[in-house]
């Protein structure tokens, strides 16, 4: 998990844009070209409906990197994991995820659990 999590900051250090690679095109040319697949709820998905202001940041995370990097983002609104999964949505990434690629996961950060609430543990849940 610690490797991953490591390759994937070097990746966006590589690939995101800083002042010092956006003024030299010729080093730009000379990175790998990678692809980043975004697993995730709303705060990262596509909200493609211009007349209202959100925005999730998986949305306009290619704004802010190199061509070399391809972000294609399954994030979806009002998605737990285990909706992404009985959904076919995780079947699909699978699918489409190649050796070399990246996948970044965050779902439920902003989830709102009330403490009269039992939380249902992973454990818990059916095998999917």
């Amino acid at each position: 998990m610690r490797n991953t999590f490591i390759a994937l900051a070097g990746l966006a250090a590589t690939l995101v844009i800083t002042p010092s690679l956006a003024n030299a095109a010729h080093a730009s040319a000379d990175l790998p070209k990678a692809k980043l697949h975004l697993v995730g709820d709303s705060t990262m998905s596509d909200k493609p409906e211009l007349a209202y202001p959100e925005r999730g940041w998986g949305q306009l995370l290619p704004e802010f990197t190199l061509p070399q990097l391809t972000i294609v983002n399954h994030a979806a609104n009002g998605r737990s994991t285990r909706r992404f999964i009985s959904e076919g949505r995780w079947q699909l990434l699978v699918s489409d995820v190649r050796a070399g690629d990246y996948v970044l996961i965050q779902f439920g950060h902003s989830a709102l659990i009330i403490a009269t609430q039992p939380v249902k543990l992973a454990s818990n849940w059916p095998a999917c």
